[in-house]
């Protein structure tokens, strides 16, 4: 019912475009091409959780004991770059926009007991990803020589990832090495609605910069993982969920509920890029965009 919802939303958006750009006197379309780069503010749901969870839990066991040596990197916000293609006439210029967007989370733990020869050193990185698709409908609120400002509305699908991949080794210890990871892909209808200006630095070059809100969650997803070290292979398919350890207050993405595992409670993953965001790049303008001649018509004799 919701995709239904929203694809009859994109329709009706459509067709107030159409309705404009005939009721208004014809104009030549300018076609347009956008590179960008995106910051997102998008809390990230569950993922946003965990990161905060684990830099605490991770920050206090370095701080433990001198056998510990742990670093911990976060992205502070979604990053990363799109491009948009479209046309522009009268009052309105649609757009068909296609980008990257991600956050990482990376800890480095190196574990040195003084009392033996045990060394424990891992690798964890941490990546939610989005490929956001999108139509875009821009309607102009200032056009002028210099700047031209637009109401942007647009919906679309977001084909999202989140992966993490563990690298352990060992010495002094019965393994040599144990090495895993986590993926779960997930696709889902998003909506995006903010406010764009182009800064015209001559009639076809125009710095573009947009702020907007992202809306779309993430939920009911499975995942797959693998395990492996010196004396097994383990592959795994399931539920993707998100466990809390009631101790220590760590949290874990895994596949499944926790069972009679002692400590940690789970809960189906649940993620979002909700949230405001930047994006800021240059637009490329082709065609005069001047008003069409009007066609003569031979009288009828």
């Amino acid at each position: 019912m919701k995709i239904k919802k929203q694809i009859i939303s994109v329709v009706i958006l459509l067709l107030a475009v159409g309705q404009g750009l005939f009721a208004a006197e014809f104009q030549k379309p300018r076609f347009y091409i956008k590179f960008n780069g995106i910051g997102s503010l998008s809390a990230g749901g569950d993922f946003r959780d965990f990161m905060d969870r684990n830099e605490t839990y991770f920050t206090g066991l370095n701080n433990l004991s001198e056998d510990y040596t742990i670093s911990v990197t976060r992205s502070p916000y979604f990053r990363g770059y799109g491009g948009e293609i479209g046309f522009d006439a009268n009052k309105f210029a649609v757009g068909i926009s296609a980008g990257y967007i991600e956050k990482t989370f990376r800890i480095v733990y190196h574990y040195a007991s003084a009392a033996s020869d045990f060394v424990d050193d891992n690798t964890m990185d941490y990546t939610f990803s989005a490929i956001p698709i999108f139509l875009f409908i821009h309607y102009k609120l200032i056009d002028t020589r210099f700047l031209t400002t637009y109401l942007t509305i647009g919906e679309g699908v977001y084909l999202t990832r989140y992966r993490d991949d563990r690298v352990e080794t060992y010495e002094g210890y019965s393994l040599t090495f144990a090495n895993s990871y986590i993926e779960s892909k997930k696709n889902s209808l998003g909506f995006h609605i903010g406010a764009t200006i182009d800064l015209n630095i001559s009639r076809n070059l125009a710095l573009s910069i947009e702020a907007a809100y992202r809306l779309t969650t993430f939920k009911n997803m499975v995942a797959e993982s693998y395990y492996e070290d010196d004396n097994q292979k383990i592959e795994v398919e399931g539920d993707f969920y998100y466990w809390i350890n009631n101790r220590t207050d760590q949290g874990r993405f895994e596949i499944g509920d926790t069972g009679d595992r002692l400590f940690w409670d789970g809960l189906p993953t649940k993620l979002d890029l909700n949230g405001f965001s930047l994006s800021i790049g240059i637009k490329i303008t082709f065609g005069s965009g001047k008003k069409a001649k009007p066609v003569k018509v031979a009288p009828v004799d």
